[in-house]
């Protein structure tokens, strides 16, 4: 089943939401984020798309996720950065302040 931006991006939300009010499904998002995405959506995720989720320190407002070191990229990787979805997570923290985990599509 394929997924828009509209649908990642409601799911994303829907993942956001559900994460600050239950533990458990909290947990289920940091172990295994498609399932998650499916649990939300009740879509499919693309196995080939790996998302992974971090938890923000105690007592720091915003977590960054540096790039790898700059070197030359495998087949995989080239195949992953050619073309696909790019989500802003600065953007999505600034226009709603309770989102505190940075998610990097890779």
């Amino acid at each position: 089943m394929n997924w828009s931006q509209e649908d990642f991006n409601q799911a994303l939300a829907a993942i956001y939401k559900k994460a600050v009010q239950d533990e458990s499904f909290r947990e289920l998002v940091l172990e295994n984020p498609g399932q998650a995405f499916q649990e939300v959506s009740g879509k499919e995720f693309p196995k080939n798309l790996i998302v992974k989720f971090i938890e923000n320190s105690s007592g720091v407002d915003m977590t960054f996720v540096l790039p790898a070191l700059e070197g030359e990229l495998n087949e995989v990787e080239l195949d992953k950065v050619a073309g696909g979805v790019f989500c802003n997570p600065t953007l999505l923290s600034l226009t709603n302040p309770t989102l505190r985990t940075t998610t990097y599509l890779t």
